[in-house]
């Protein structure tokens, strides 16, 4: 290809930093967009996984609870002290 004449005009240099401006504000919104996405993305599993979380610690107090309630304390004191 040839340059031409026109292809090195002010009014060419200046579309094409404009262009070149529009290209660049679209890929940064395109990339703001995807950063807002996997936040929320994050922001469910994150939310999921507390649940989760806070779902075993109860049933492994509730485990905790009955076991002590099944296997006094006392019953085991009182077998290692006799002889």
């Amino acid at each position: 290809m040839t340059n031409t004449p026109e292809d090195s005009t002010p009014d060419h240099e200046y579309e094409k930093r404009e262009r070149q401006v529009k290209d660049a504000s679209r890929a940064k919104r395109r990339r703001n967009e995807e950063t807002d996405d996997e936040q929320r993305e994050r922001q469910v599993k994150n939310a999921f996984h507390q649940h989760q979380h806070h779902h075993r610690q109860r049933s492994s107090s509730l485990y905790v609870a009955a076991l002590r309630d099944e296997f006094p304390a006392e019953s085991y004191y009182g077998t290692m002290d006799s002889p």
